[in-house]
């Protein structure tokens, strides 16, 4: 009867997760990326808009260097600083959670006559019809609503394109990726 009774109590114990917060082992846990991966680049004074994966019933912590961030708990972070940004993503009826690797930021830029400087020009903005792009370089756009979403996105070379005809009334992020591995991040409304 004791052997019995052993066996039971490690089976308890066995089925609950400590380590994601998963009440069963068998629960799955939800995914959790950033976009973007690896390592991105700005210029001291730029921001660096980091997406989180979303869905109904998730929540999100977002971390800098291993530790949380004060009240940064939507999908979408604005990484202002250098460091190694994480996020960690917890299914609400489940409690399970993970983390995800990390997407470094790094200032390695300096402004001076030698600097190849994108210059984007979005107008109007704010627009009731669509938005006009004016760019330099090729790359590509997403147009995200505030909860991280793509409602939007196209490939560009360098000149003009107009874009946003078919945006809801709202504010929206344009990320620019360039060929050369820069991003700028632009907000537009659309009335």
């Amino acid at each position: 009867m004791k052997q019995a009774r052993i066996y039971f109590i490690l089976t308890v114990v066995a089925l609950f997760n400590v380590n994601t917060g998963c009440k069963k082992m068998l629960e799955e846990k939800p995914k959790a990326t950033i976009t973007p991966t690896g390592t991105v680049y700005m210029c001291n004074g730029q921001t660096t808009l980091l997406t989180a994966n979303s869905g109904n019933g998730l929540s999100h912590q977002w971390l800098k260097n291993g530790a949380m961030i004060n009240g940064a708990t939507n999908s979408i972070y604005n990484a202002s600083t250098a460091g190694t940004y994480k996020v960690t993503v917890t299914k609400n009826s489940t409690g399970c959670s993970k983390t995800s690797v990390v997407t470094k930021v790094k200032i390695n830029c300096r402004l001076d006559e030698s600097d190849d400087v994108t210059p984007v020009l979005v107008y109007p903005n704010p627009s009731s019809s669509h938005f006009h792009l004016k760019i330099t370089k090729p790359g590509k756009a997403e147009i995200m609503d505030l909860s991280g979403k793509i409602k939007d996105q196209f490939f560009f070379s360098s000149g003009e394109r107009d874009f946003g005809e078919t945006l809801p009334p709202g504010i929206f992020l344009v990320r620019l990726s360039f060929d050369d591995g820069s991003i700028q991040t632009v907000k537009v409304i659309k009335e």
